[in-house]
């Protein structure tokens, strides 16, 4: 469900379960976070860019395999968005397909993004009657606004990859061989800088989003609150 590569410094992770269009399972959140703790004590790795295998980049969580988990501190799901989000080395994304759910979430925590011009997001939480979770609700505002963010989260309106752009949600939208190149540019200049300047100034610019771990953990509470578990196992 996890793959991973790793060639001159840079690790790509893919997300390798295309029968499922990459919905995350708590199996896929647990190797996630353990690769990256990993990852960041690793003097060999110095960028991690993140892709997918099959139609979509990830339509989100998978809800019968949440069903059957228990929702606590020590879920998964939030020991990942956890270390994700304070991940000392840059991530690069590579979008193909859509992107909805906690699949759009994850990619506002990544540095550089680069899409297919076919691709969409989506932030559809109330809709499926799940609290938003992995900070979108502070990080939104801040990079749209709060306007446009209560219509991608309380009314869940899909956005093309151009809009996305456009909004500097994403770095630049092009098609698949423009996207690898450009990928590998950026992850060969990243790996070749000095290590260190590269994770302060990632540091400068994630304390700049002003998004600390007390964030995720108040909306994973309002998540355990109000999720309807029996819905979904219906």
């Amino acid at each position: 469900m996890i793959q991973s590569q790793l060639v001159n410094h840079i690790l790509t992770v893919t997300l390798d379960r295309p029968e499922k269009d990459n919905c995350f399972t708590c199996s896929m959140f647990r190797l996630m976070r353990d690769r990256l703790k990993q990852a960041a004590n690793d003097n060999d790795i110095r960028v991690i860019v993140i892709d997918s295998r099959g139609e979509h980049f990830s339509l989100g969580e998978d809800l019968q395999d949440l069903a059957n988990s228990e929702l606590d501190y020590r879920h998964p799901a939030l020991t990942f968005m956890r270390e994700f989000a304070i991940f000392p080395k840059p991530i690069i994304a590579n979008v193909h397909g859509n992107a909805f759910g906690f699949g759009m979430a994850l990619l506002l925590h990544c540095d550089l993004i680069v899409a297919d011009p076919n691709s969409h997001f989506q932030l559809p939480f109330i809709r499926r009657e799940l609290m938003p979770i992995f900070a979108c609700s502070t990080l939104l505002p801040q990079r749209i606004g709060p306007q446009r963010s209560a219509a991608l989260l309380l009314l869940g309106e899909q956005f093309s990859a151009e809009q996305a752009c456009h909004w500097g949600l994403i770095n630049q939208v092009c098609h698949r061989q423009e996207r690898d190149l450009l990928i590998e540019k950026w992850s060969n200049q990243l790996a070749q800088l000095p290590e260190l300047l590269v994770r302060q100034t990632k540091q400068l610019l994630s304390n700049a989003n002003a998004i600390n771990d007390d964030v995720i953990k108040d909306e994973w509470h309002l998540f355990q609150e109000n999720i309807n578990i029996p819905q979904l196992q219906d």
